[in-house]
């Protein structure tokens, strides 16, 4: 398997959870639409490139992979010192939806025969632009058993 035929299995799960898959440069397109507020409200995967840094080891492949899963804000809604700083809801909330989406997605790329996601994953809440998205960026890895 290769990581184009990865990015397949990504971008299906994704849709399968019902969320909209970016990745690359299409991610930064994305964002600029984002903060231009050209991009409706809903769930956004965007997938960056760490294609170079594939591992081969015994018949398995380790593909270390970056996700970043991201929901708009409601727009003209200004958010309270407390919310800007993360500590209450509208922002506590969205992050804690897009986590749940990860788990999710977990669950849809693990259907796949002979891939396995690392048990081991390091997340961070994030935030884009002034009021803009909210979310969760995930490093993980897969392995793919590739006799």
């Amino acid at each position: 398997m290769n990581f184009k035929e990865l990015r397949v299995i990504i971008e299906a799960a994704v849709e399968a959870i019902g969320m909209d898959y970016y990745f690359g440069t299409e991610a930064d397109g994305f964002l600029d639409r984002l903060v231009a507020g050209e991009i409706a409200d809903g769930g956004h995967c965007l997938h960056h490139d760490t294609s170079e840094q594939i591992k081969v080891t015994a018949g398995w492949e380790a593909i270390p992979l970056r996700l970043s899963l991201l929901k708009q804000t409601k727009r003209n809604v200004g958010l309270t010192d407390e919310q800007e700083l993360g500590s209450d809801t509208p922002r506590e909330d969205l992050r804690l939806e897009m986590y749940n989406q990860w788990i999710d997605l977990i669950a849809q790329i693990e259907l796949t025969p002979d891939v396995q996601i690392q048990d081991e994953w390091t997340y961070k809440f994030i935030s884009y632009g002034d009021n803009v998205t909210e979310g969760i960026m995930v490093d993980f890895n897969i392995y793919i058993y590739d006799c």
